[in-house]
């Protein structure tokens, strides 16, 4: 083997799928505080979104994806988002304006009969209320799957991995919000589908 000979750069980019964006996995033992970061990495976005608004590394808008199989975690996600002290991460002022500034939605309405019709679906009419606003600081918390898992046909596949529904409402209206940031709590509850899960 000749070390020197290898495309280190391109190794990597391979390992990590070929993204051109951040893309992290935090794996800590339970209790150790994952949402907490989750939690950190939406203020520190925030505060150095305010000083480079037009750069596009740092993200304006958060969408926050947790697993279906814990429809209960919902509500204890928000509440540790929501409740962190950014004073662990920022020094005030600045902490205690970027947390005046952030604004939740849960998104766990059932969708209606009638798909792609934004008037029939609760969820996707406050995705669409956001868009009017030129969001920042929004924070969107739903089940992974309804999102999604759920935009795939069964019968359709890609190399290997379906093809995603593009008529997916919800889905196409966070392609939308500018500046957003994706994080999946609990990710390894998705293990099962997790291909699925970095396609779409």
């Amino acid at each position: 083997l000749n070390p020197e000979a290898l495309d280190y750069d391109t190794i990597i980019k391979d390992l990590f799928y070929r993204v051109n964006y951040p893309d992290y996995l935090m794996s800590l033992p339970m209790g150790a505080g994952k949402t907490y970061l989750m939690a950190a990495f939406i203020y520190l976005d925030l505060y150095f979104a305010q000083n480079e608004p037009d750069n596009a590394a740092f993200a304006h808008n958060f969408l926050v994806l947790i697993p279906n199989g814990l429809k209960s975690s919902i509500v204890p996600s928000l509440k540790s988002i929501a409740n962190f002290d950014p004073s662990w991460v920022l020094p005030d002022p600045a902490a205690s304006q970027i947390k005046a500034l952030l604004k939740f939605d849960v998104l766990d309405v059932p969708k209606s009969n009638k798909k792609s019709n934004t008037a029939r679906n609760p969820n996707a009419q406050k995705v669409n209320a956001c868009l009017a606003t030129h969001p920042f600081g929004q924070v969107f918390l739903v089940n992974a799957e309804k999102v999604i898992l759920e935009s795939f046909s069964e019968n359709e596949t890609i190399e290997g991995v379906e093809k995603p529904d593009t008529t997916n409402e919800l889905k196409s209206l966070f392609g939308k919000i500018p500046h957003l940031s994706l994080l999946i709590d609990e990710v390894h509850h998705a293990a099962t589908d997790d291909i699925k899960l970095r396609q779409a």
